[in-house]
């Protein structure tokens, strides 16, 4: 069970990375 949830932290992180990514798009795009 602690194994999947270390997958849904990192997933979880992941997506807000990401999202946070889609609002503010890096100036070189």
């Amino acid at each position: 069970m602690k194994s999947c949830e270390r997958r849904v932290d990192s997933i979880a992180i992941f997506l807000s990375d990401f999202h946070q990514i889609l609002q503010r798009p890096p100036p070189l795009l």
